[in-house]
């Protein structure tokens, strides 16, 4: 691997990172605000506690998912742009 393409993976993780991050800072500072009582969100019942871990799970597969969905936006972006500029640097030639 070239030494552009290596840039061009730790850019993208970079920004893997900087949105599961940021989701996860959203989520937690929501649900601080929201429940003020010392409830910790213990169930009694394993099923019940198995359903809300399932519903977690699928609210932070979804933002991350949209995330994802947005690095591949860009990345198609990023690709178009070579490919156009690569073009028109040819033809000047």
């Amino acid at each position: 691997m070239s030494q552009a393409e290596n840039k061009k993976k730790r850019f993208y993780w970079l920004i893997i990172a900087s949105i599961v991050l940021l989701i996860s800072l959203v989520l937690c500072f929501n649900g601080n605000s929201e429940s003020k009582n010392n409830d910790l969100g213990t169930c009694d019942n394993p099923e019940q506690a198995f359903k809300e871990t399932q519903k977690a799970l699928m609210m932070l597969s979804t933002n991350v998912n949209v995330g994802i969905e947005s690095v591949l936006y860009i990345r198609e972006y990023e690709e178009s742009k070579n490919l156009i500029f690569k073009k028109s640097i040819n033809k000047k030639k």
